[in-house]
């Protein structure tokens, strides 16, 4: 009698582990798909190619609505390290979109993502805002360019004022502490161009 209960416990647990194992891969794959279209877009965003960046984050958005429904039932592959890159890509990609495209900003909510992923896409969103940054001081925009540098200071700001432990809130304190080097660095490098700017039309004053 126990073997035969014991033999239909674990057919249960086979059948559940082979599922679960289906879903696995599934999210493996589909993962990847949204960090490669995530770089596609942020790519095209620094290229000025915004039609281009959409189109790749609305397939990534239908991805992620998608592997969420996969996962429903499966609490720890929605946690998952590869799926959790995915959308912390995701959500880097949507909100450098939404800043420099339409000088706005999203929310969680309005991303339907975790609190915790998106601080760490919002996190690592400050690097390739710097990247834009650069771009802009080189064609001269410096109007822009410290627009783009409140954005910077802000989220620095905010996510800094986080006081939570490293449990609560993964890899955000370290992700604070590079913002911090790169606001710094970013606002020098500003200064300094616009300085060089202004001394390049005095001297062109002076020949004139």
């Amino acid at each position: 009698m126990i073997g035969e209960k014991l033999n239909s416990i674990f057919r249960r647990i086979e059948e559940i582990l082979e599922g679960r194992d289906r879903v696995r891969e599934r999210v493996i794959m589909v993962s990847r798909e949204i960090i490669r279209l995530s770089g596609q877009a942020i790519s095209s965003i620094h290229q000025g190619r915004f039609d281009d960046a959409l189109k790749n984050l609305n397939a990534a958005e239908s991805i992620v609505r998608d592997v969420y429904r996969l996962v429903g039932d499966y609490g720890d592959l929605r946690s998952s390290g590869m799926l959790n890159n995915a959308i912390c890509e995701y959500v880097e990609a949507k909100l450098l979109y939404a800043i420099v495209k339409d000088d706005d900003i999203l929310s969680p909510e309005e991303l339907s993502v975790d609190v915790v992923q998106y601080l760490q896409g919002i996190g690592d969103a400050v690097g390739e805002i710097r990247r834009s940054i650069l771009e802009k001081v080189r064609k001269g925009d410096l109007e822009r360019s410290y627009r783009l540098l409140e954005y910077m200071e802000l989220i620095y700001g905010y996510m800094k004022a986080l006081e939570y432990p490293e449990a609560l809130i993964p890899g955000v304190k370290h992700r604070v502490d590079v913002a911090r080097r790169l606001v710094d660095d970013t606002k020098a490098f500003i200064i300094d161009m616009e300085r060089r700017m202004q001394l390049i039309n005095v001297l062109e004053g002076l020949r004139l």
